[in-house]
C-alpha cells in the first residue's frame, strides 16, 4: 500500500507492504522501519517508539550500523514481518539488507544475518583450469581456484561489472567496475598480469571524462595482442560509444565510425544488463558486435566500419561469441549470427537474460532458472528448479562444472550432466 501515490520511494514512510498477527495485534510497518500495532479488535493503529538498535555482524559492528547520523539503514525497504507461534513477542523482519530480531515486541531489535548476508552477482567468467573470476555488487572482484567452491577477495573495489579474459594469455585480464568508493557505478579500467592476484589502473588517456560517463562492457581482441574495446555510455557526439586501446589500456581512440552521432548505444547503470560487445576471430580476423539493450539494435564492424545488423529476435541482454557465431540472449529467445554467411538462426524462442558457452554447450539464464544445451542449441534441458533466486541467473562453464550466480542469493555450482 502506498499512502502517498507521488512518492516512489522504496524506503518511505507512506510505502507499507507487509502485515503479521500476534494473538492480541496485527502489526505492519512502513519501508523506512515504523512500526504499527492494532490491538485485537481495536480501531486505531499505535505508532510503536523509537526502538534500540544492537547492529553487530559476525561479533564486529556492523559497517551500515545506524549511529544517529545519515541514512538509517534499518527497516529500508522492509518487506516481510514474522512472529514466533511459540513466542508473541519474538519478531523478525527483512528489508533491502539485512534480517532483524526482536526478544521484546519490538522494543530492541538486533542485527541477525550472521554468514547469510550476500550481494548480487553482476558475472562469472572462466579463467582455465578450475579458476572462476566473479564481479560483485558491494563486494568487487572474487576469484575461485577450486572450480568455484570457495572464493577470496582481492580487494580491488567495490563494484566490479565486467571482468574479460585474454585469450591468448588468460594470466592477463581487464575489467570495469567503480573506482573504489562503493558507488554503484562502473566508470574505472582495472588490469591484472597475474590471473586476478593483483590489480593495476591503466592510463586510459583519451577516454572521455568518465565522472560523468560510464563503462560497463568490454571485450579482447583475439587476434591483434593487447588490443581491447570498451563501451561508453551516453550519446556518440556527447562522449560516448566505443573505445579502442591497442597498447593494454594505456592509450584510447574512439572507433564510431557508422554510428549514428545521436546513439547512445551503451547503458550507464550496472544493474540488470549483460555484456553488450563481443568479439571473435574470422579466419585471422577480428569482427566486433555491438547489442544495444537501450536502443534495440544490433551493429557489426567487419572492416572498421559499424554497420547495423537487422534480425535479432528482441532486445539484447547479453551477448557472447561461440564456435565463429555470435549468441544474443534477446526479450524473444536466444539468436545465433554467423559473420561468414551473414545468417540469423534462431535456438531458444522464449526470453533469455544471460548465457555462457564452452565446446558443445550452451547455457541459458532465464526467467525462472538455468537451461542446458550439449549439443550447440538443438536440445534443452531445465537445470535450475533448486537453484535458490531463480530470476535472471548468470551462468558460466568451469570445465564440467556449472556455476552460476544469483541476484542476491550467492553462487551455486553443480556439475554438468552428460
Amino acid at each position: 500500500m502506498r499512502l502517498d501515490p507521488k512518492d516512489n520511494s522504496f524506503t518511505s514512510d507512506s510505502v507499507y507492504q507487509s502485515l503479521a498477527v500476534t494473538p492480541s495485534h496485527v502489526l505492519t510497518a512502513s519501508s523506512r522501519g515504523t512500526f504499527y500495532r492494532l490491538p485485537k479488535g481495536g480501531q486505531k493503529w499505535q505508532k510503536l517508539p523509537e526502538p534500540k538498535l544492537k547492529e553487530n555482524y559476525v561479533a564486529q559492528p556492523w559497517h551500515a550500523r545506524w549511529e544517529g547520523t545519515g541514512w538509517r539503514h534499518f527497516g529500508s525497504a522492509l518487506g516481510s514481518i514474522t512472529v514466533d507461534p511459540s513466542n508473541p513477542r519474538r519478531w523478525f523482519f527483512t528489508d533491502w539488507y539485512a534480517i532483524y530480531r526482536s526478544e521484546d515486541a519490538g522494543m530492541s531489535w538486533n542485527l541477525s544475518m550472521d554468514y547469510v548476508e550476500s550481494t548480487v552477482i553482476q558475472c562469472i567468467v572462466p579463467g582455465g583450469g578450475n579458476m572462476v573470476h566473479l564481479g560483485m555488487a558491494d563486494n568487487g572482484y572474487f576469484r575461485s581456484l577450486d572450480g568455484g567452491v570457495r572464493y577470496a577477495n582481492a580487494k580491488v573495489n567495490s563494484n566490479m561489472k565486467c571482468i574479460a579474459v585474454d585469450p591468448s594469455n588468460r594470466r592477463r585480464l581487464f575489467a570495469v567496475g567503480d573506482p573504489g568508493n562503493g558507488s554503484w557505478f562502473a566508470n574505472t579500467l582495472y588490469a591484472s598480469e597475474d590471473a586476478g592476484g593483483t590489480w593495476t589502473r591503466p592510463a586510459a588517456k583519451g577516454l572521455p571524462d568518465m565522472s560523468k560517463l560510464r563503462a560497463n562492457t568490454l571485450a579482447i581482441d583475439p587476434v591483434r595482442p593487447n588490443t581491447l574495446r570498451l563501451g561508453v555510455s551516453g550519446k556518440i557526439s556527447e562522449g560516448g560509444g566505443v573505445y579502442e586501446s591497442t597498447d593494454g589500456g594505456a592509450n584510447f581512440r574512439a572507433v564510431n565510425d557508422g554510428l549514428p552521432p545521436d546513439l547512445a548505444p551503451f547503458r550507464s547503470d550496472i544493474w540488470g544488463v549483460g555484456r553488450q560487445l563481443a568479439v571473435l576471430d574470422l579466419n585471422g580476423k577480428t569482427v566486433w558486435l555491438l547489442a544495444s539493450h537501450d536502443t534495440w539494435q544490433v551493429y557489426l564492424a567487419t572492416d572498421g566500419t559499424w554497420k547495423e545488423l537487422k534480425g535479432a529476435s528482441g532486445k539484447p541482454n547479453d551477448v557472447i561469441s561461440h564456435k565463429g557465431k555470435f549468441w544474443l540472449a534477446t526479450g524473444g529467445g536466444l539468436d545465433s549470427f554467423d559473420p561468414a554467411n551473414e545468417a540469423w538462426a534462431k535456438a531458444f524462442a522464449k526470453p533469455a537474460y544471460r548465457l555462457a558457452a564452452a565446446r558443445n554447450r550452451v547455457v541459458i539464464g532465464h526467467d525462472n532458472g538455468v537451461l542446458l544445451s550439449i549439443d550447440d542449441g538443438k536440445t534443452w534441458r531445465e537445470l535450475g528448479q533448486n537453484l535458490p533466486n531463480r530470476h535472471r541467473p548468470i551462468p558460466a562453464i568451469i570445465e564440467h562444472r556449472l556455476v552460476v550466480g544469483t541476484g542476491g542469493s550467492g553462487v551455486f555450482w553443480r556439475d554438468i550432466p552428460r
